[in-house]
């Protein structure tokens, strides 16, 4: 089915959902768009589909983003006056799979995680991701910190919460209701759900980078997958590796790995420093 002369219901980031303080997070809104473009395009029970998502401003919060479908293969967030936000494309997850940082075990990344540099200075201290103004059960808590021997690599453990899972966590509709799946895995109701593991494939990757805190940076571009499902109160990793920077850029690649280091879920993204200006009231 042609899905090009279509749109879909609008997509909405619930303050919940922020990174810096007046704007979603980059991984949970890339997730939400991704999550709907894989419903719309009948590809949302294909193991390791990737989506890559662009960032072309910063999310607004509790905002009803109107969506466009411009081909079967993407899905265009705006704002009401028709700026671009974000756009999905069905990708190749090939990048993602063969970037993925090594895993590492829960003991590692338990002592890594103490080390997490966000504990005593935070840009965004209230991110659903790796904020530590929030709670565990209302946020992903994702505290990942350098792992030693191993360059410009970060991990934490993680066990999400049942508010995570697809039944309860709203897929970008900000009403906290459900949308109906389209594939019998999406029915497990213990399931993580798809914005919270592409939160959690998120901030990793910026802290690997060891960025400057009077120049923070923001998500701009991911490609990401999931290659098995993701199940509430199950123990996993996630680690960050960056890549290589270049000017304002920096290039991470981030994995998810269960407690027998099977990998989970992975990404690659572009990161761009910005003036801290632009996120302006941030705490």
């Amino acid at each position: 089915m042609s899905l090009s002369n279509t749109t879909a219901s609008p997509l909405v980031v619930a303050a919940r959902f922020r990174g810096p303080h007046h704007s979603g997070n980059g991984g949970y809104t890339a997730g939400a768009l991704a999550q709907r473009l894989l419903q719309l395009s009948g590809t949302a029970g294909v193991c390791g589909q990737a989506v890559t998502v662009t960032l072309a401003l910063p999310p607004p919060l509790d905002t009803p983003l109107p969506l466009t479908v411009p081909s079967p293969t993407q899905l265009q967030a705006h704002t009401a006056d028709g700026r671009l936000v974000a756009e999905a494309q069905l990708a190749d997850a090939s990048a993602a799979l063969k970037a993925a940082p090594g895993p590492v075990s829960l003991r590692v990344a338990t002592t890594s995680s103490a080390q997490y540099r966000g504990r005593s200075d935070h840009p965004f201290p209230y991110c659903f991701a790796c904020g530590t103004a929030r709670e565990p059960a209302d946020a992903l808590c994702l505290f990942a910190g350098p792992v030693p021997g191993r360059d410009a690599t970060v991990a934490a453990p993680w066990m999400p919460y049942p508010n995570f899972s697809q039944a309860a966590m709203p897929p970008g509709l900000g009403d906290g209701t459900a949308e109906p799946a389209e594939n019998s895995a999406s029915h497990n109701n213990d399931n993580v759900a798809i914005p919270a593991v592409w939160a959690a494939l998120d901030c990793p990757g910026a802290w690997a980078t060891d960025f400057d805190y009077g120049r923070p940076i923001v998500l701009g571009r991911i490609t990401a997958a999931i290659y098995h499902d993701l199940t509430v109160g199950q123990e996993y990793v996630a680690v960050g590796h960056c890549r290589g920077k270049q000017g304002r850029k920096a290039f991470t690649a981030t994995a998810v790995y269960d407690a027998n280091n099977q990998l989970m879920a992975g990404a690659v993204a572009l990161w761009i420093a910005v003036n801290p200006a632009t996120f302006a009231g941030l705490s």
